[in-house]
């Protein structure tokens, strides 16, 4: 496979200081592509930075502020920087029955998984618009968008709301030439999924085991790629819908 897919471009990718955030900038970079990273910690965003392939005609970078802050966005709707792909991948997991979960908590878990979607989307797209590149819009959801899960409930609804508004986002930009898709993961090895529940979630799996961040990275880069896909939800999880 050819290391310059992704030459030439640039990569906004929002949670990507870690997990799938990072194995999709470090993806993209290995194919050629410069990437900034957005997080809400610069120290951690620094040392994930040093993780990324780089060439001279590449120019990685990053940018610390919370995605779920509108008015956050401003300055990277407002600069001449080039953006080609964007990732949205900043999110935050929960787990509590609905009864029991406080307030703060939904708020934040909303402001960030949903929000802070809409508002990068509605940022970089009017980049996108404007530079007249076109471009490619990568939201990650999450399998429990299509079946739920006991203590899920809010974290569900938000990605659901993600997969709702990447199909009409893809019916409003496409014509345009701005791709969007989602991408769907199951359980995948990252520091935010608890060491108690990987067996557990195994076992879920059909194929008796739990995924990849880096098998998340590859599907991506086919949405990167992938001239002809547009408003499809590209879902990853082992089987586990199925089971």
């Amino acid at each position: 496979m050819s290391n310059i897919r992704l030459a030439g471009k640039v990569a906004l990718i929002t949670g990507g200081s870690r997990g799938i955030g990072l194995a999709i900038a470090k993806t993209f970079a290995q194919h050629g592509s410069s990437c900034t990273l957005i997080g809400r910690k610069e120290g951690s965003l620094r040392e994930a930075i040093k993780q990324l392939a780089s060439s001279e005609a590449q120019k990685h970078d990053i940018l610390a502020f919370d995605v779920g802050h509108g008015h956050a966005w401003d300055s990277v709707d407002k600069s001449g920087n080039q953006v080609d792909l964007l990732v949205n991948a900043a999110g935050i997991t929960h787990y509590s029955l609905l009864p029991r979960t406080p307030q703060h908590v939904m708020d934040e878990i909303v402001q960030v998984n949903l929000l802070g979607t809409i508002y990068g989307c509605k940022a970089i797209s009017r980049k996108m618009l404007s530079n007249k590149q076109g471009g490619c819009i990568i939201n990650i959801s999450s399998a429990l968008a299509h079946r739920g899960g006991a203590g899920s409930s809010v974290y569900a609804a938000t990605k659901a709301g993600l997969l709702g508004f990447s199909r009409a986002l893809a019916e409003e930009l496409g014509p345009r030439g701005i791709r969007c898709n989602a991408i769907a993961p199951g359980y995948i090895e990252t520091d935010i999924l608890a060491d108690s529940l990987k067996s557990q979630a195994a076992g879920k799996s059909s194929i008796g085991r739990i995924g990849t961040a880096a098998e998340v990275a590859d599907a991506a880069l086919f949405l990167a790629t992938n001239q002809f896909a547009n408003g499809m939800t590209l879902t990853l999880d082992g089987g586990l819908s199925y089971a």
